[in-house]
């Protein structure tokens, strides 16, 4: 009991008031940029319309594990969208995580709903061995797999190991392309003309299809405000990475991603359309990847949905999941059926419970 005394969970609202100890936390796990309070906070900033309820473990005072979420219509959500690689909280060791699960599952809301979990991390089954003790029902849907690669040798036998019909049209359209002018490949951490760099890689990730079908980073002002947003934290940390397939000095291709930790996170991508024909966003994908063997990195994480110019690379995939936790009360009830078996069934419940 006097070990159980040591531990407490409180909620901050804001990340101001926390966010330093936050950061020296995962600064001594060694967290992925998208699991400190930079990231979050650029995030918030442009999303809006859900108050903050950010859990914190401390032991004798001492911030030893932190997980930020949402609350709004009864819900408690974590601080995910589609642009986020990954889901997880940060914290020192079980015990933090354990009190950070409990925490998660005696809430009051109608659910906890937790997007991009990965269920081979420890959170997963922390959670779930907290939720079954407290009567809580849990569901767990994939949601995607993305692709990896494992930096692993050198790059002349990894590349070996690509089929042949990729290697070879790649070569065949770096051939074309070097006839049409001066082909360079620049990369850059945005120490310097961050702004321009981002409005030359934002103009080429919408000149193609996703410019067309409202997917590319310009397409609306809060998706620009989060990237532009993450590009200036990330840069006064040194992890942006900002890549160009060049054409006479015209930029054909970009590539937005975060490099720390011996990883590489590829979080955004685009080609100039009109020079399609020459694969360009290929041929800058072949470029990083052969960086990464050349930098000694550990793995270039494509992140996102398991796309056919993905699995030409990658040698790996891990899995990503929507875990929600519903209480044992009538409106947790219905929640956890609605869910599980669909509108149909929650009708037929709430006529029961009516009775």
């Amino acid at each position: 009991m006097a070990l159980a005394r040591r531990f407490s969970v409180d909620a901050y609202d804001s990340f101001g008031t926390i966010a330093a100890e936050w950061e020296a936390l995962a600064d001594q796990t060694g967290s992925p940029p998208f699991l400190r309070p930079g990231w979050f906070a650029a995030f918030v900033a442009g999303s809006g319309g859900r108050a903050l309820q950010i859990l914190a473990a401390r032991r004798d005072g001492r911030l030893i594990g932190v997980v930020p979420l949402q609350r709004g219509a009864g819900v408690l959500r974590s601080v995910t969208n589609w642009h986020t690689p990954e889901f997880a909280a940060v914290y020192e060791d079980e015990a933090a995580l354990h009190a950070l699960a409990e925490a998660l599952c005696e809430r009051h809301e109608r659910r906890v709903s937790l997007w991009f979990v990965n269920p081979a991390n420890p959170d997963y089954e922390a959670i779930r061995a907290s939720a079954g003790p407290r009567g809580r029902r849990v569901l767990t849907r994939r949601l995607e797999l993305p692709p990896y690669v494992d930096v692993n040798g050198d790059w002349r036998a990894y590349e070996s190991g690509i089929a042949a019909k990729v290697r070879r049209d790649l070569r065949r359209r770096r051939r074309l392309l070097d006839e049409q002018g001066e082909v360079a490949f620049e990369i850059s951490n945005g120490n310097v003309r961050l702004d321009s760099m981002l409005e030359d890689g934002f103009a080429v990730d919408a000149s193609g299809w996703k410019g067309d079908n409202g997917t590319a980073i310009a397409s609306g002002a809060e998706t620009r405000q989060f990237y532009t947003g993450i590009a200036r934290w990330a840069a006064s940390r040194g992890w942006l990475r900002l890549a160009f397939l060049r054409l006479d000095g015209r930029p054909i291709a970009f590539q937005y991603g975060l490099e720390d930790g011996g990883t590489y996170y590829f979080l955004k991508g685009g080609y100039d359309a009109k020079y399609s024909r020459f694969s360009p966003g290929r041929l800058l994908l072949a470029s990083m990847i052969e960086r990464a063997f050349d930098n000694g990195l550990k793995l270039f994480d494509f992140g996102g949905a398991d796309e056919s110019f993905k699995r030409e690379w990658a040698n790996g995939r891990r899995e990503l999941v929507h875990l929600q936790v519903f209480p044992p009360s009538v409106p947790g009830l219905i929640e956890w059926a609605a869910f599980a078996y669909g509108r149909p069934f929650v009708k037929r419940v709430g006529s029961l419970i009516r009775r």
